[in-house]
């Protein structure tokens, strides 16, 4: 199964992620010891801007993405939180 969504983080309580979709109420994530986390800053690597560009999975906006959190469970599933920066034109 695979879905995309944008959403604010809205609390972290370990091992709970709370987030706020936009016009759909909330989701929640507990994370237990299953999973590995694993952190990444292209800005902090000096990844180009237009390897930091990329399309929104719910409009036709593009935006600079930043910091990154993969969430990989060690049966092979796998959650990646992307931070938006901006909105670009």
């Amino acid at each position: 199964m695979s879905f995309d969504f944008e959403a604010v983080l809205d609390r972290v309580e370990e091992p709970l992620i709370g987030l706020r979709l936009a016009d759909c109420g909330f989701i929640e994530f507990i994370f237990d010891d299953t999973w590995i986390f694993y952190f990444g800053a292209p800005d902090a690597i000096g990844a180009p801007i237009q390897e930091r560009i990329g399309g929104s999975p719910v409009a036709s906006k593009r935006y600079e993405f930043g910091e990154t959190i993969i969430a990989r469970r060690t049966t092979g599933s796998h959650m990646l939180f992307m931070e938006i920066v901006h909105e670009v034109a």
